[in-house]
């Protein structure tokens, strides 16, 4: 029978590249709060060192919802900061995954598509491939957000197909 407390050693002693990431971002973290130098130099040094390590945690895929709530702990740590977009993208990557890449149950692929299309993007159908195009603008930012968020592309594309078949048929 196998020695599993060796299979939990050997995990203790070779932490994930997510656990590493979050040593680092607490490391980081506490050195902020605790340095004696509160120079300007100082604090910006220390300031520059969290915020990489708070990137770094970001961008290591969550294996798991305790790690994913990690994220969320560091993401939404002060309510009175908006935090960085590339980290919310980041966080709903991890939950889109650990969810089996559903579809969010609040995304409604005819009212998405409607809102891209009155923001100016469009879409084609080319070898039964679909495509989504749009123009560089604020509005399509957050729609295209929007669908990233709420993992929402499979059921647009399958909309888009159905559409394109529809009119096809006509």
């Amino acid at each position: 029978m196998a020695d599993l407390s060796l299979v939990a050693d050997s995990v203790r002693d070779n932490p994930s590249c997510f656990e590493r990431a979050m040593q680092r971002y607490l490391y980081a973290f506490n050195r902020l709060h605790t340095e004696a130098d509160d120079s300007d130099e100082m604090s910006g040094l220390l300031t520059d060192a969290l915020c990489q390590a708070e990137d770094a945690v970001m961008f290591e895929p969550a294996s798991n919802i305790a790690e994913l709530r990690a994220k969320a702990d560091i993401i939404w740590c002060d309510v009175d900061s908006l935090p960085k977009d590339r980290h919310v993208l980041a966080f709903f990557d991890d939950l889109i995954r650990l969810t089996g890449n559903a579809v969010s149950p609040v995304f409604d692929a005819g009212r998405w598509l409607a809102r891209f299309e009155r923001c100016g993007g469009g879409w084609v159908v080319q070898d039964g491939k679909a495509w989504l195009m749009w123009p560089e603008n604020d509005r399509i930012e957050d729609c295209l957000a929007e669908l990233k968020m709420r993992g929402g592309k499979p059921a647009v594309i399958e909309l888009i197909h159905a559409s394109h078949a529809a009119k096809g048929a006509a």
